[in-house]
């Protein structure tokens, strides 16, 4: 059995330029779908993570102004129940009293 010669096969392009040009056009349409994807996604990280920081922040702030609130305003063992005042005669207690805008019942 003989072997045919047949001429080596020569790298030679499938396609002419207008044909490649139209294949870059398509895979750069598949491309955009997937970048704007891909930003989409990173946009939506990002304002995902900036909502949370807020709203822990807002959930922060309004935790401490209420457990101030509870330990320290409101709570009856720092409430004021009696005052004393110690002078030498020159100052009486109201005008003391009333200095610091506390009322005497």
């Amino acid at each position: 059995m003989k072997r045919q010669n047949r001429p080596r096969a020569r790298n030679r392009r499938v396609s002419n330029r207008r044909q490649r040009r139209q294949q870059h056009l398509l895979d750069v349409k598949v491309r955009s779908r997937t970048a704007t994807q891909h930003r989409n996604r990173r946009v939506l990280v990002v304002v995902s993570q900036l909502a949370l920081v807020i709203g822990l922040s807002v959930a922060v702030y309004f935790g401490a102004r209420e457990g101030a609130r509870r330990l320290f305003f409101e709570n009856l063992d720092y409430q004021l129940s009696t005052i004393e005042v110690q002078t030498d005669g020159t100052l009486q207690r109201e005008p003391i009293c009333a200095r610091v805008k506390i009322f005497l019942t």
